[in-house]
């Protein structure tokens, strides 16, 4: 947070290179080596990334995304709807703990493409759901 409130509008735009990592026997600094040992800043959480590389603004654009997509398709009918507004709720919610990249942000928005596709789907369908296209009423006179 520190770091995100240096740069708040901009951020640094990545994380910047510690020395030491947290995969050696003892983790933490030490009296030879103040500065070594610690965790990579933003490796503990999406979020935290995106405060630090992109700053506070950016951060709100990243958190706002997946809010805007939960609440246009809160209520959709249909399970893609479901599904998708699952996905980008949970998107916001795991961003404090776990990192995203590259996987996890790839998944999560192929699954808020789906959605929007479904969407698009069924209203050139006229509403019907995707796959169960309306037929068109005819009526024959003998």
């Amino acid at each position: 947070m520190d770091g995100a409130a240096r740069s708040p509008v901009l951020g640094y735009g990545g994380t910047r290179k510690t020395l030491g990592s947290q995969n050696s026997i003892s983790v933490g600094p030490t009296t030879d080596c103040p500065d070594c040992g610690e965790f990579n800043i933003g490796s503990n959480g999406q979020l935290w990334l995106v405060l630090f590389a992109q700053g506070f603004v950016g951060a709100a654009l990243f958190v706002g995304f997946f809010l805007s997509v939960a609440v246009a398709f809160w209520r959709e009918p249909g399970i893609t709807a479901a599904a998708g507004v699952l996905v980008a709720l949970l998107a916001v919610f795991y961003s404090v703990f776990y990192s995203a990249f590259p996987g996890a942000l790839t998944l999560t928005m192929i699954s808020i493409g789906v959605m929007v596709r479904d969407r698009g789907l069924q209203d050139s369908a006229g509403g019907a759901p995707l796959g169960g296209a309306r037929r068109p009423s005819v009526a024959v006179s003998v």
